[in-house]
């Protein structure tokens, strides 16, 4: 009898059971199924987000900017044009700490930007009258050479959108000039010479009409 028994229990457990590892096995392939659409589709996911938030951006909707902008960095904490675009409305909304981490993580994603996040930083330096620091940065924007003008102007527009957005260019003219205060303060009168060259140099590329 006990021997019926037993084989009857062990029958019973492997009938019960049978059903539920067919389960769990389906259970496994769907989840990987899922997680493997996901990945797929997270950069379209992401680009639609992006969209969004440049949608905000040309009507000036700092706050839903930053919402969507922090929406896509929990997705892919490495998006440089989200951290960018959240650079620039803190920067606008004049949160400059915050402004200068987020820029500072464009560096960390790209370390060899020459362009908007650099440049920037740079303004955000000298507005905190951090002289030596604003230099690092601008000089950074300067080794583009004769294209950092048109370069640096081409960024904004990606970042400022809308009619206001024309307000914003000429940055490169406004650098050379905080460039030439920053260097006077530092003492450092080569520096100095060479900058004032090149803003005479843009006067005449330019006709005298950004300064």
């Amino acid at each position: 009898m006990s021997t019926h028994h037993h084989d009857h229990c062990d029958h019973t457990h492997c009938h019960d059971h049978g059903p539920t590892l067919g389960y769990g096995r389906k259970l496994a392939i769907s989840v990987c199924v899922v997680v493997a659409a996901i990945i797929l589709l997270r950069p379209m996911i992401v680009n639609q987000m992006y969209q969004r938030a440049s949608s905000y951006a040309m009507y000036n909707m700092h706050a839903h900017v930053e919402r969507m902008c922090k929406k896509i960095l929990l997705i892919d904490p490495n998006h440089m044009q989200a951290w960018m675009s959240l650079g620039v409305v803190y920067a606008d909304e004049k949160k400059s700490t915050q402004a200068q981490a987020a820029f500072l993580r464009v560096l960390e994603i790209n370390p060899h930007d020459q362009g908007l996040a650099s440049y920037m930083l740079g303004f955000l330096s000298f507005q905190a009258k951090d002289y030596a620091k604003a230099i690092l940065y601008f000089e950074r924007v300067r080794l583009q050479g004769d294209k950092a003008d048109a370069a640096l102007d081409v960024e904004v527009l990606k970042y400022r959108h809308g009619p206001s957005s024309m307000r914003n260019l000429r940055n490169y003219a406004k650098m050379l000039g905080m460039l030439e205060v920053a260097y006077a303060k530092l003492g450092d009168g080569v520096a100095l010479e060479n900058v004032r060259r090149e803003i005479e140099a843009v006067k005449i590329k330019h006709k005298g009409r950004i300064f």
